[in-house]
């Protein structure tokens, strides 16, 4: 029961971060050069500014980081996605097979 209580509430965190950063995303002007080019990859999101770290400690989950990818013009012209992924926990492998983390995925779209 605790357990399933400290992962509900790492989730909890993990979701308010992921659509704390989609806002973010979301509020910025529609010419803002960020939403009107492609990403080449993920781009990592600075979760603690104040810091040097870019990621934060959910208590009971560990490391939580986002990163956000731009895809400029789609689905339609005018229109971009913009895909905001949480991490959550350490990656352990066990087995040669990679466990501990799991991934939360926010997708918004926005008028450019």
């Amino acid at each position: 029961m605790v357990a399933n209580t400290i992962r509900s509430i790492a989730t909890e965190h993990a979701d308010w971060n992921g659509e704390e950063v989609l806002e973010k995303m979301l509020a910025l002007r529609s010419t803002d050069p960020i939403l009107n080019a492609d990403t080449a990859g993920e781009v990592v999101f600075d979760l603690d500014p104040d810091s040097a770290a870019n990621t934060i400690t959910i208590p009971g989950a560990g490391p939580c980081g986002a990163t956000y990818t731009i895809d400029a013009g789609s689905p339609v012209p005018n229109i971009t996605t913009i895909v905001v992924t949480i991490t959550v926990g350490t990656p352990i492998l066990v087995g040669g097979i990679e466990v501990g983390t799991h991934q939360i995925v926010f997708t918004g779209y926005k008028r450019v």
